[in-house]
């Protein structure tokens, strides 16, 4: 509560809208629906700024600029490398290179991961159905560390959480199902912080748990409600350079900040957000699904206080 009020004298502005693209449809800058489901689900931004969006139903990777002017896009459905069947969630490292998480459906569904270049061209790809060291059973996401190690979340593994390296060799796995501090029931969305801190949402135990990038625990926020700082239903997740954590609710219709120790800094928007991204600058794009579109808002700010900095000469002289 006292952080509530600091950041109201502060003068803490929301995040503020810039623009939107996309559309229902299979043409270029739009994404596709299926009945009674949202639009894309996975968005990720690249070192120079390229925004990519797992087009899951469409069974393509659309690449926009960052004021949403379509690029290029790759994949159709198929089941050899470079297709699709459900690319939900993707992920770039700092040298450009795409993951995408999706299934081959061979009479069954089969999780992997693909890796591609920048302008889609097929690299390599892991994965397998089971519980074993990297294989997936229901992939729910998938990020890029600073220390350049692959994450992936998958909400049905015994260990929910994977390590990878770019290669997509094995590295760790942690967290159990269960509803204590390191444990999950349904988590869906990761990301990591510029301190390789990793964050996790988990819709039903409706919190966000923080890891260091081995799997250690160190803090949650679960609060419910709707009032600021509250969650019902967090689904989409993203960390900014500044290490400030944005958290999608799939419930509240909207979009929440909070610093990297969980404490509320401010709430904006109305929007059904399914996925989640920010870039080198802050701005912050976000997968509205009812309206099946991007849209893109620039950071928060905290207007200067030159009354305070003469205050504190004073105190000091």
């Amino acid at each position: 509560m006292v952080l509530l009020w600091a950041n109201a004298a502060l003068g803490q502005t929301p995040p503020t809208f810039v623009l939107a693209w996309g559309s229902q449809g299979s043409g270029d800058g739009q994404f596709g629906r299926a009945e009674f489901e949202m639009g894309p689900t996975g968005i990720a931004v690249g070192p120079n700024g390229k925004i990519y969006v797992a087009d899951v139903f469409n069974h393509r990777i659309q690449r926009f600029s960052s004021d949403g002017t379509f690029e290029l896009a790759w994949g159709r459905e198929g089941t050899g490398d470079g297709e699709f069947w459900l690319p939900q969630y993707v992920a770039v490292d700092a040298q450009g290179d795409v993951y995408v998480t999706d299934y081959r459906w061979v009479g069954y569904a089969i999780p992997l991961i693909q890796k591609f270049t920048a302008d889609g061209t097929f690299l390599l790809k892991w994965g397998g159905y089971g519980h074993g060291p990297g294989m997936f059973i229901h992939l729910t996401g998938i990020t890029v560390g600073p220390d350049g190690y692959i994450y992936v979340l998958d909400s049905d593994r015994m260990s929910p959480v994977q390590k990878f390296t770019t290669s997509g060799e094995f590295v760790a796995t942690w967290g159990s199902q269960g509803t204590g501090d390191g444990q999950f029931d349904y988590p869906r969305a990761i990301a990591v912080g510029p301190d390789n801190s990793v964050y996790i949402a988990d819709i039903t135990l409706v919190r966000v748990q923080k890891f260091t990038s081995t799997g250690e625990f160190l803090l949650k926020w679960d609060s419910v409600g709707g009032d600021p700082g509250q969650l019902r239903w967090p689904m989409a997740l993203a960390v900014s350079g500044c290490g400030h954590v944005y958290v999608g609710d799939g419930l509240r219709y909207d979009m929440q900040e909070f610093t990297a120790g969980g404490e509320f800094v401010v709430s904006w928007g109305s929007v059904d957000p399914l996925g989640a991204a920010v870039d080198a600058a802050q701005y912050i794009y976000v997968i509205d699904g009812a309206l099946t579109r991007i849209v893109k808002y620039a950071p928060s700010t905290v207007p200067a206080r030159t009354t305070t900095w003469g205050r504190l000469k004073n105190l000091y002289r």
